[in-house]
């Protein structure tokens, strides 16, 4: 299994998170590869990104609020991981796809010019933003279906499907 942790600037969070894991997992006899990865890039990308690295960074902080919700809270809500998989897998998955856009747009931004396929890196480009406004915001509502807990969710018996 791999596993990669993404923040802002690769310094402090994911670093961090990938040696916790890893010391973790090792010591539970876990055959797992973990790295750490940033955003930072998009800092330097100027105006046309602004949309994008807003938008991405909103995503990313509010994963990294949901994750330690999650393993700070599991304790006292035992259903809590089974309750908040599916809307913290789209969180997952949300974050990481905009992550993945925006670094096309910065490699196509990087081959602009005389020779290159304009419109295919112009696509690129407008993908990343279309993403950036259009998807990245929905991780505010898995943000705030996890926040919930599994209480509503296990409020109902057996009996009552």
């Amino acid at each position: 299994m791999h596993i990669l942790f993404v923040c802002t600037g690769n310094t402090c969070r994911s670093p961090m998170a990938a040696a916790l894991l890893a010391k973790i997992a090792g010591r539970r006899g876990f055959a797992v590869e973990v790295d750490s990865a940033g955003i930072a890039p998009l800092a330097n990308a100027g105006d046309e990104m602004a949309v994008v690295r807003g938008a991405l960074a909103r995503g990313l902080d509010e994963l990294v609020q949901c994750s330690t919700f999650i393993l700070t809270s599991e304790k006292r809500d035992p259903e809590l991981v089974n309750a908040v998989a599916f809307n913290y897998l789209m969180l997952i998955g949300t974050v990481i796809g905009g992550w993945q856009l925006a670094r096309g747009a910065l490699v196509a931004l990087e081959q602009r010019g005389p020779g290159g396929d304009e419109a295919f890196l112009e696509a690129q480009v407008v993908m990343a933003r279309f993403y950036a406004e259009h998807v990245l915001p929905r991780c505010v509502a898995y943000g705030a279906a996890i926040r919930a807990g599994s209480g509503s969710l296990m409020a109902l018996k057996a009996e009552g499907f």
